[in-house]
């Protein structure tokens, strides 16, 4: 039998009036998920100079069915960047929401020529002198010392690229290009971009957004939060828990 408070509570009222809301046992999210950057190498004495790390894999998607519960999130590190030669740079580590998705992350710099990859691109070695070759991306594979595109995303309002792979040395130590967060140096934060020579690369981030209006009548905690447009988004930007009730 069905009290009166259940009543109440499933369906509030307003001046007298019945109102049914929008509320379903599942939130129906989308989600990006980046993986960690790796970090890059110091090359090989007498062979070749430095090579950059690879930019960690981004997982995206717009239906995510979330059942009220709490959710483990992970946010990847950066790998280490390494000065010892001839060692690879250290791989970053994975992102995930819960057991749901997870986001692979990007290998360190190898020692010979050879840029990190990431488990959707190989990245190619640069076999011109002493260079050595950038890492992959999340998007793409290196361009010789330059490191590979990752993958732009307009989820938090605003497009931004993210997992680009490390740039990779040239010829005389000449630094190649990065972008999408990946690094000529250390990598941007919350990127998940490889690391130039020597240096690491970027954590990775978490963010979840759905409509504000389909949560009305929810108690969502976790991440950041901040509205766009017709959008809640909680942005996390280390590990934590996202919690639905």
């Amino acid at each position: 039998m069905v009290s009166s408070s259940q009543v109440s509570d499933w369906f509030p009222q307003t001046d007298g009036t019945l109102i049914v809301p929008s509320r379903f046992p599942t939130l129906v999210a989308e989600y990006l998920v980046q993986g960690g950057g790796g970090g890059g190498s110091n090359g090989t004495n007498f062979v070749c100079y430095g090579s950059g790390g690879a930019g960690g894999v981004s997982k995206t998607g717009t239906t995510l069915n979330l059942p009220f519960g709490s959710y483990s999130i992970t946010v990847g590190a950066g790998g280490a960047g390494t000065s010892i030669q001839p060692n690879a740079g250290s791989a970053g580590t994975s992102s995930s929401i819960a057991s749901l998705v997870t986001a692979t992350a990007g290998d360190g710099g190898g020692g010979l020529r050879t840029g990190g990859s990431n488990a959707d691109f190989t990245a190619i070695a640069y076999n011109v002198g002493s260079s050595a070759g950038g890492g992959a991306g999340a998007g793409g594979a290196n361009s010789n010392q330059n490191g590979g595109i990752g993958v732009s995303s307009s989820i938090t309002g605003s497009a931004l690229g993210r997992g680009g792979g490390g740039a990779g040395s040239a010829n005389g130590g000449a630094l190649g290009t990065a972008v999408d967060g990946g690094g000529t140096g250390a990598a941007s934060a919350n990127r998940g971009g490889g690391g130039g020579p020597t240096a690491n690369g970027g954590s990775g981030v978490v963010i979840i957004r759905w409509l504000t209006a389909d949560a009305q009548f929810l108690n969502i905690t976790g991440g950041t939060q901040s509205t766009t447009g017709s959008y809640t988004v909680a942005t996390f930007n280390s590990t934590g828990t996202l919690v639905i009730s």
